[in-house]
């Protein structure tokens, strides 16, 4: 029986760790929190972070693993790339992991490589704080290595700036942040993710990311994208020179993009793991690609047994939804028109009644996510534009 290292329990791992139990695999999970209720469906689980490279690296060495997958978790996709490495397990070269997990190393490599990209500058946390006056307002400060929108802000006058390195360096693991260029866009941002099988993209399912006003945190992606097929084939085209000159070879990654004001392509960000909020369900409903089984199974070497037909066009109208509270306080209940009702594919809640919430502002603040079926584009867009009229949180 193959044996299988899991880094995380969250609910949003739950897919991959019942795929590879009903695959007949024996799933250890490890985390640092052990009352996450994935660690219920694995075999044996160990508290150990899924950042502390050198304690996994250990964990999986005494376990004879034989493959290691980091489900949609940025922290732990660079563990997963060094165990992977240190042990000889199919997985991604660290140094190819690095490019895409921290954006210092992502900006430069789409500069070294001529892409589209916002000029940016660095900050260490002790460090200088004197800003290139090149740059162009207004900017965007992001942690190098967070995700869920944690820790960003955009700002637009230079006496905001140390606040919002501050706040940066407040959510990263490496205390680093950057600035960067905001790249402001006349459509939607384009999000959404692809799957890599021996450095050629296999899969690729792209949307429309939605955002709450006042917040930089998505509420929802809703398939297919309202742009035409050529704006998307651009997108597609840069994503697939990346792969290539990244070397990248397998597994799923996460994709934003925009097309700016100039008409250029620029690639925001690409994560060296499948999507939050449930996109790999999504994109499962969306198009019939089994992205959770292929991460398993690439994970453990297994790419035969991953369908690989290079096309997965969207069929039919889906979207997710992030559920979120407007304020603080405890839930005394979550709502759903009828109409909506009859739209739920999947629910995925992650509080209840009774329990406390912050107003959501990034993913932290996350009550659950609903996967969604439209009848046409015409109903997608006028549901998702009107949806707190359609799901609401009831605080107390």
């Amino acid at each position: 029986m193959k044996r299988i290292l899991m880094l995380g329990g969250a609910f949003a791992q739950i897919p991959a760790i019942q795929y590879a139990k009903n695959a007949g695999y024996y799933v250890i999970t490890c985390d640092y929190l052990p009352d996450n209720p994935g660690h219920r469906y694995a075999d044996e689980y160990h508290n150990i972070s899924t950042t502390d490279l050198d304690g996994v690296l250990n964990l999986a060495a005494s376990l004879d693993i034989d493959g290691i997958v980091a489900y949609a978790s940025d922290p732990a996709a660079m563990t997963a790339s060094y165990v992977a490495e240190e042990l000889g397990l199919p997985g991604n070269p660290l140094e190819v992991t690095r490019i895409l997990s921290e954006k210092d190393h992502f900006r430069e490599f789409l500069r070294d490589h001529n892409f589209n990209t916002p000029k940016a500058q660095a900050f260490s946390e002790g460090g200088d704080v004197a800003l290139d006056p090149t740059l162009s307002w207004p900017l965007i400060v992001k942690p190098v290595d967070s995700s869920g929108s944690k820790g960003v802000t955009i700002i637009r006058e230079e006496n905001e700036l140390d606040d919002a390195i501050s706040y940066a360096l407040d959510y990263s693991r490496a205390k680093k942040a950057i600035v960067e260029e905001y790249i402001d866009s006349p459509i939607k941002q384009i999000h959404g993710d692809c799957f890599v099988l021996d450095g050629s993209m296999i899969m690729c399912c792209l949307g429309d990311h939605h955002f709450r006003d006042g917040t930089l945190a998505p509420y929802s992606t809703t398939l297919p994208s309202t742009q035409n097929e050529e704006t998307i084939k651009r997108i597609e085209d840069e994503i697939v020179r990346f792969i290539s000159l990244s070397g990248f070879k397998n597994g799923a990654i996460n994709i934003e993009a925009r097309i700016g004001f100039d008409d250029k392509v620029y690639l925001i960000d690409i994560g060296a793991r499948n999507g939050g909020n449930f996109i790999p369900q999504l994109v499962h409903c969306a198009t019939g690609f089994d992205e959770v089984g292929a991460t398993i199974e690439a994970a453990l070497g297994n790419y035969d047994m991953i369908e690989n037909s290079r096309e997965y066009p969207v069929r039919g109208c889906y979207s997710y939804y992030v559920i979120g509270s407007t304020v603080d306080g405890k839930i005394k209940d979550i709502r759903y028109s009828e109409k909506i009702q009859g739209m739920i594919v999947q629910e995925n809640l992650y509080k209840k009644p009774g329990d406390t919430v912050d107003c959501f502002k990034n993913s932290g603040n996350t009550i659950g996510v609903l996967i969604l079926r439209y009848k046409d584009m015409f109903e997608m867009k006028k549901v998702i534009n009107s949806i707190d009229e359609h799901v609401k949180v009831v605080v107390e």
